[in-house]
C-alpha cells in the first residue's frame, strides 16, 4: 500500500474554518492564557456515588476540609463533616 500525500498542504477541518494554522496558534494561545487567569477552585467533589433513583453520596472537599453530603430529589443534607486520618496527616 502506498501513500503518496500523508500530509495535507492546505489546511483542513478545524483549521479551515479558522482561516490558517497561525489562528489556531493564536486560539490556543489564548485558551492556555484565559486556563491560567482563573482562580483555582476552592470546592471540588472528590466522590460520588449514585444510589438509584434520584439519590446520591457525595464526598466533598473545600478549604482542605471534607463533608459527606447526601441528597435527594427533595433535600440536600450534611451527614458528617470528615476529620483527617493520622495517615492523610503524614501525607499532606
Amino acid at each position: 500500500m502506498k501513500v503518496e500525500n500523508a500530509l495535507p498542504l492546505a489546511p483542513t477541518g478545524f483549521t479551515r474554518a479558522l482561516g490558517s494554522r497561525n489562528s489556531l496558534r493564536r486560539v490556543l494561545a489564548w485558551l492556555e492564557r484565559l486556563s491560567k487567569a482563573r482562580a483555582p477552585r476552592q470546592l471540588r467533589v472528590a466522590e460520588n456515588v449514585t444510589l438509584g433513583e434520584k439519590r446520591f453520596l457525595a464526598l466533598v472537599e473545600c478549604e482542605q476540609q471534607k463533608f459527606l453530603i447526601a441528597g435527594t430529589s427533595a433535600a440536600v443534607v450534611l451527614l458528617a463533616k470528615l476529620t483527617p486520618t493520622v495517615e492523610e496527616n503524614r501525607c499532606g
